[in-house]
Parts: C-alpha cells; structure tokens; sequence
C-alpha cells in the first residue's frame, strides 16, 4: 500500500498483529528515514538474523541505513545498530554490507587504539568469517557479477585490516608477483591486494612501485599506486615517500601532476595509524614543516593538522599532536589548533558518552553472547 505524505503529521493505523513486524518505505520507494518502536526492531533483528532473505535486500540496507544514523542523532539505542549488524554473518548481498560498512567504518575510528579495539575485532570478526571463507581474496571469476566483486572488496579489506594472516599473507604474495613479474593485478581486487601487499613491502619493491607510478600517465593508476604506497607499515618508507610531497632530498625524480602531492599526504594519514605517527614525524622538524606550506601552501598544511586530530584516540597520541604544536609553532595558527584540540576532546569524550558506553558495555559481552 502507498500513502503520500502530505501533512506534518498524521496517524495512520495498521491491522497488523503485535507479533509480526511491519516495515514502511519498502523498498526505499521515498527519500526518509523510519523509526520503529523498540518490540519492532527487535522481531526485524530477529528475522534478518535468521532468515534475511524473508526482507527485501533494499529494505535489509535502508534498516540498517535508517538505524545506524538514527542513533547518531540520539534517536534511537546504539544497541539496535549492533545487534542489527549482526544480521550481516548470513548476509552475502552487497547492499546490506555497504551500509554496515558505514557503521563498522564509524566504529573503526572511535575504538582503534582503544582499550576497546580488541573487541571491535573479535565482532567483526563473526561478521565477516561466514563470507570471507567463500571468497577468493586475490582473483576474480569471470562470472561473479558486479554487487559479487564489490563484496568481494569489502570483505577482504575487513579481513586484512583486523589482522587475518591468510589476507593478509595472500595479498602479499600477489602484490609481490605482480612487482617480480612487472604484471599488473586484476582492478577488481587491486586496492586490497596493493594496499595490504604493501605492509610487508621491502625496499626494493617499494621503489618499483613508486616507479611505476612514477612512469604511468595514467591518472587512476597513479592514484591507486600513490594510495597504495601510503599503506607502507615501514617509517623510512613512509618518511621517503612523504619527501616527495614537498620535492627535496629522496634521491629519487618527482612528476607529481596537479594535486597528487596533496594526494600522498592524504594517502599516508588514512592507510593507519602507522601513517599518522609517520607524518607527525615528518612535520615534526620546522624546515620540514616550512617547506611544505611554501610548497603546498597553508591550508593544506591546515587541512593535514585537522585530519591528524581526526585520528587521534588516545591521551599518547594527543601528546604527539602537542609536541608537534610546540615545535611547528606560529606556523599553525591559533584557530586551526585550536579546533584540533576541540576534536581530539570530542574524541575522548566520546567514551563517557551514553553511545561510547552503550558500546563499550555491547562488545565486553558480545563474546559470552556468541559462545553461549
């Protein structure tokens, strides 16, 4: 049945039994969002758990769309959302995985470095291991269809960035036969393979990719290879390849086009933490950090300050923020620290939040809950 929404408000009565759940905007015919009382949400969970193809894949995404960004404004139980994502472990559409990956995503950045990191990676751990082991990480079957591929992705870069070996050690393997062979890896499945290849990259290969980036007129490629070298887990790589942002010094050409020094900065603050603490590094010397406003000029270098703050978890790591505060000194201005400093707050003050709690209290249980 359809009904227009015409009015600011409206009571419309259903038949349906208390013990059925009702779903409205099926099929996400309309651009809104629906909260359920708690009863409803808890028989959708149910249902998606056990049975998800009893619910359309696009109302399966818009319940988890809707719930997750519900709760971000304070309308509904963080608890929903955890428990509703749990519905993703017998879930092989691509559709309901990427709007739980928005949440895992958000989840991500508050825990990492957490106490409560290591729970985070045990929960998405049972998320993915039903469809990870159907997968093949490193190469794509002709046949597979395009929401097939995109999983695919998804899946495996979940894999790899909460530490599963067998990801982690098949990416390394193809990255390191497309490097040794001068092959390039199917498109489909190369940002994971180039990205969690290159954490164990050696030196050697390091170079071989920054020069076939190096050599490419191709734009998409020298992005996804810029990207990948950003993923490096090794400081000197990561400090050499920063260098070239600013063009000095690596002992090795520069051709970067129109914004692609901008690019590698970016590349190496969102690949991990690894990242961030390199680019601290690197910005923590005053001609460094000179030579790159002169370069790339101020806001960017106010644009790198922000990120930095964004990521940013822990009293240690805000100890590094103010250390490098102290040594690039007028060369941030107040404003831009001082609107760090506000992030990193609100990063730590998430924790004590109802949400932080709600998920904090959710991911100490989580474990006893699957074991039982």
């Amino acid at each position: 049945h359809f009904l227009w929404l015409t009015t600011q408000a409206a009571k419309v009565l259903v038949g349906t039994e208390p013990e059925h759940w009702l779903i409205f905007n099926r099929q996400q015919f309309g651009y809104y969002r629906v909260n359920y009382d708690s009863r409803n949400w808890e028989m959708l969970t149910e249902t998606m758990v056990r049975t998800p193809e009893a619910i359309h894949h696009y109302n399966r995404a818009q319940l988890i769309d809707d719930a997750f960004n519900l709760a971000k404004a304070d309308l509904l139980d963080f608890g929903v959302v955890l428990r509703l994502l749990t519905s993703l472990t017998n879930d092989h559409d691509y559709l309901p995985w990427a709007a739980g990956n928005n949440a895992l995503n958000y989840l991500y950045n508050k825990l990492r470095g957490t106490e409560h990191y290591e729970g985070f990676v045990y929960y998405v751990h049972t998320l993915i291991g039903n469809i990870y082991t159907s997968l093949s990480v490193v190469t794509v079957d002709e046949q597979e269809t395009l929401k097939q591929r995109y999983l695919k992705q998804l899946i495996s870069t979940w894999a790899c960035r909460i530490g599963y070996s067998e990801c982690l050690d098949k990416t390394h393997e193809a990255f390191s036969a497309a490097v040794r062979d001068n092959t390039k890896v199917h498109p489909d499945v190369a940002t994971v393979v180039y990205c969690y290849g290159m954490h164990r990259a050696t030196d050697e290969e390091f170079v071989t990719m920054y020069k076939r980036m190096f050599n490419s007129q191709n734009s998409a490629e020298r992005t996804l290879l810029i990207d990948a070298l950003g993923c490096s887990q090794s400081m000197d790589q990561l400090d050499a390849f920063l260098t070239t942002s600013i063009g000095a010094g690596v002992g090795i050409e520069v051709n970067y086009f129109e914004a692609e020094r901008t690019r590698v900065l970016q590349a190496v603050y969102s690949a991990s933490r690894t990242g961030v603490d390199a680019l601290i590094k690197f910005l923590d010397d005053w001609d460094i950090a000179d030579d790159l406003i002169y370069y790339l000029e101020q806001p960017v270098f106010n644009s790198v300050i922000a990120a930095i703050a964004a990521r940013t978890n822990t009293e240690q790591e805000l100890n590094q923020l103010k250390q490098l505060f102290a040594t690039v000194g007028e060369m941030a201005p107040e404003n831009v620290v001082s609107a760090a400093l506000e992030t990193v707050q609100s990063n730590l003050d998430w924790h004590s939040s109802l949400e932080g709690v709600i998920v904090a209290e959710f991911l100490e249980k989580y474990a006893g809950w699957v074991e039982a």
